[in-house]
């Protein structure tokens, strides 16, 4: 639904797609293919790897929300390569504090990998 709001030339100028660097390039190469096209500026939080500490995530992708206007998130809660378990809930709630309008978790790889609530992510 968010996608639309760029393809469809209802977002405004400079409003940004936040992903992360370790984003399931499949998904990249489709945001890059629909929102790209259509004038979106996609933002990448480079998280730091290998050390993945929750406050070293947090803190990317806090400093990349205030960095520019992202207005949509995809962000991935186990990323694929590397593998590893992303503090989907606190990552989320950043998103929201920072004015983010919608945000869409792609949780592929947690089923079966990890205890996961949907309504407790915000």
């Amino acid at each position: 639904r968010w996608m639309w709001s760029f393809v469809e030339g209802r977002a405004k100028q400079g409003e940004a797609i936040l992903i992360l660097s370790v984003v399931y390039k499949a998904c990249e190469f489709a945001l890059r293919a629909t929102c790209g096209r259509a004038g979106a500026e996609i933002v990448i939080a480079d998280l730091p790897f290998p050390n993945t500490s929750k406050d070293g995530v947090l803190e990317v992708v806090e400093r990349t929300l205030k960095k520019y206007r992202v207005r949509f998130a995809f962000l991935d809660h186990i990323s694929s390569q590397p593998a590893m378990e992303l503090p989907i809930k606190e990552m989320v709630s950043l998103c929201h504090g920072n004015g983010v309008q919608e945000v869409c978790v792609d949780g592929s790889h947690t089923i079966g990998s990890s205890q996961y609530d949907v309504s407790q992510v915000g």
